[in-house]
């Protein structure tokens, strides 16, 4: 709470507690986001490549078995208490092994809020649980995108990263993937990770 109290306090975006469009994917101030990360890795490409240096990259694994999208109903944007609930469901359901249950709710939520990330996450973790592990993979990234407050790396930053391989110079390691291919079901959880990142 105390992060976001502070992050939400200092952009101008956020108006009468509501986030206008901080994290709106299709905004255009995300898109400025994005190609000032892609023009700052491109400068610093640019700057060992003058000086001779030889330059390592990496992209950012993420926690997405274990880390949940933010929850971005309380406190600071408009609360909705029909859909606090059914969240509560679904983590407590999840929690007493009820997964069908989660899963059947997790869909019935995603109509009615197709970009929900705690939706896809809670239908991920309950793919997981049934062993349908493509479906976990599937929605437990889509979650990771679409979380509001995004602390994970988001795959178009890393992509961003591995356009950089093959330069002159310029050595790529891809530790999203090697996290993916070391962990069970190519589903990176607190195995690998002792926090989100």
């Amino acid at each position: 709470r105390y992060i976001n109290r502070y992050y939400i306090a200092r952009q101008p975006e956020f108006v009468e507690g509501r986030n206008l469009q901080a994290f709106d994917r299709d905004s255009a101030r995300f898109h400025k986001r994005i190609e000032l990360y892609r023009r700052n890795i491109e400068t610093i490409v640019d700057m060992a490549r003058e000086t001779g240096m030889p330059l390592l990259l990496c992209t950012a694994p993420s926690n997405i078995l274990n880390w949940s999208p933010a929850r971005d109903d309380g406190g600071f944007v408009a609360s909705d208490s029909a859909y606090a609930i059914a969240l509560d469901e679904l983590r407590i359901g999840l929690g007493n092994g009820e997964v069908e249950q989660v899963k059947v709710q997790s869909l019935h939520l995603l109509q009615e809020r197709p970009q929900d990330p705690l939706a896809m996450y809670y239908l991920g973790k309950a793919h997981y649980e049934l062993g349908q592990f493509d479906e976990a993979q599937h929605w437990l990234e889509q979650a990771k995108e679409l979380d509001p407050f995004p602390f994970r790396a988001l795959n178009i930053l890393n992509d961003i990263v591995r356009e950089q391989a093959g330069k002159p110079g310029v050595f790529v390691i891809d530790l999203d993937r090697a996290f993916k291919d070391n962990a069970a079901h190519a589903l990176p959880g607190v195995g690998l990770f002792a926090d989100n990142c």
